[in-house]
């Protein structure tokens, strides 16, 4: 009534990035928002259990961890006159741990 399995595998993931400046000092016209998406691909492991309940009903649990490249970008200042090599910039390392637990019909 037991199946224990394990999953390794590509993944496909988009990121949506909402990257908020605000400037404190003399002007809120230096304040702004970056936003941009980019697609990246990664690896994934995971390690499950299904336990049969009877002929078509089953559970299933699975704990996956997934990680990506990582993504960096720079931006430029919001300043109207910006200093010589203003800019800012975002590094992000993606990665993940998912558990998920449902109900399987055979049919």
């Amino acid at each position: 009534k037991w199946l224990g399995f394990l999953k390794f595998g590509p993944s496909i993931s988009q990121f949506k990035v909402n990257h908020t400046i605000t400037d404190f000092g003399f002007s809120p016209i230096n304040s702004g928002i970056h936003k941009f998406k980019t697609t990246k691909v990664g690896f994934m492991a995971a390690v499950g259990a299904e336990y049969a309940v009877n002929e078509a009903v089953s559970t299933v649990g699975i704990v996956s961890y997934e990680k990506f490249g990582s993504i960096k970008r720079t931006f430029g200042s919001f300043s109207p006159i910006p200093a010589v090599g203003e800019s800012d910039s975002i590094y992000l390392k993606p990665q993940y741990v998912t558990a998920t637990v449902g109900m399987v019909y055979k049919f």
